[in-house]
Formats: structure tokens, C-alpha cells, sequence
């Protein structure tokens, strides 16, 4: 692991806290302990505006996920589906971790710190659950198509989050899937399924 990576927005969530739970037990340069001295002194602030700049990137990216879903529900293709409500499991909750400026110290309680972090019972919380499978959702029967359709519902609260910090040239894009999203109906795309 390189100091580069407490200087990574996308890392810092996880390398920081594992950099300072380390024990080292051979260090013949001394670099070891210069990285872990960094991560002890290690703030969000030494960062300014890196983290929230990277959390509206992922926003705006994953608005190619939004037309894969989008794409994936019309065509009945439950690969397209899959692999857009996968993609945004894992990358959307990064994005909020990193705008929320948390520290996770196992990358077994990363969900869960994410989760409480936004609340345990908001709606992006229990759209990530179901998007994810951690929960079914009140259908019976939940398919593919279900967590794809919750996928969505995911981006938009996303953005309801992160909206305070996305910059201009982000927010086009960004606007441009929610109304894609809006305009399909989310109601229309659940009778097909």
C-alpha cells in the first residue's frame, strides 16, 4: 500500500482505518510506519473538495447503469439487469461513503456503516437492501427484474443525497437518466414483470 492511497477518495474509507490497526513487524526502511503515522494523522479535510468531486463523478457515471436497467427491463434481458443492479450495489454505496466521510474499519461492516449513516430505515437504505438482496422486498417473488426496478428508485434517492455537492457540469447528465427513469414509469415497468 503506497501513501497515494490515503490521498484516493475511493480508498481512503477503507485503507485509513486498516493502516492504523496494522502492527508492524518488519520495517527496515521506515516507510511502513511513515505510512501508518500518515493514516493516524489522516483527516477528510487534507482532501478539500477530492471526496465530494468523486462521489458526483460515480453519480453521473453510473447514469450508463440506469439505461442498462432501463434498456435491460423493455427487453425482458435479465443479464442486462443484473449486471446494471450489480454495478450500482457496489458503487453507489462508495459514493455515498465517501461523501458522507466515513471511516469503515472492516470491509465486512462496509454496508452496514453505510447503511446507518443515511438511517436504517430510509428509503435509500431499504432501496439498497432490496436492490442488493439483503431483504425482499413486499412482492412475493422478487426477480431480477424487481431489484432492477429498486436500482433505480436507488439512483434517484442517491442523487437526493448528494445533490448539495454535485457540480454543474455533473448535473446534466445526471438529470437527463432521472427524467429517463421518471418518464418510463416505474409503475409501467412492474406490470410487465
Amino acid at each position: 500500500m503506497k501513501s497515494k492511497e490515503i490521498e484516493q477518495p475511493e480508498r481512503v474509507f477503507y485503507a485509513v482505518p486498516g493502516l492504523k490497526q496494522a502492527v508492524i513487524l518488519l520495517d527496515k526502511d521506515g516507510q511502513i510506519a511513515q505510512l501508518k503515522k500518515a493514516a493516524e494523522d489522516f483527516s477528510w479535510e487534507q482532501l478539500g473538495d477530492k471526496p465530494d468531486v468523486f462521489a458526483g463523478r460515480v453519480l453521473m457515471d453510473f447514469a450508463e447503469e440506469v439505461y442498462k436497467i432501463l434498456g435491460g427491463l423493455e427487453r425482458q434481458d435479465w443479464s442486462a439487469v443484473a449486471a446494471g443492479s450489480l454495478a450500482m450495489t457496489l458503487s453507489l454505496p462508495c459514493a455515498v461513503a465517501v461523501y458522507k466521510r466515513l471511516l469503515i474499519s472492516t470491509e465486512n461492516n462496509f454496508f452496514r456503516d453505510v447503511i446507518e449513516s443515511v438511517g436504517a430505515e430510509s428509503k435509500w437504505s431499504q432501496y439498497l437492501k432490496h436492490t442488493a438482496g439483503f431483504e425482499k422486498s413486499s412482492r412475493e417473488g422478487t426477480t431480477i427484474f424487481d431489484r432492477g426496478i429498486t436500482g433505480l428508485s436507488l439512483y434517484i434517492e442517491t442523487n437526493s443525497i448528494l445533490n448539495p455537492i454535485l457540480r454543474d457540469e455533473y448535473k446534466d447528465v445526471i438529470e437527463y437518466a432521472i427524467d429517463a427513469i421518471t418518464q418510463s414509469k416505474i409503475q409501467n415497468l412492474k406490470s410487465k414483470i
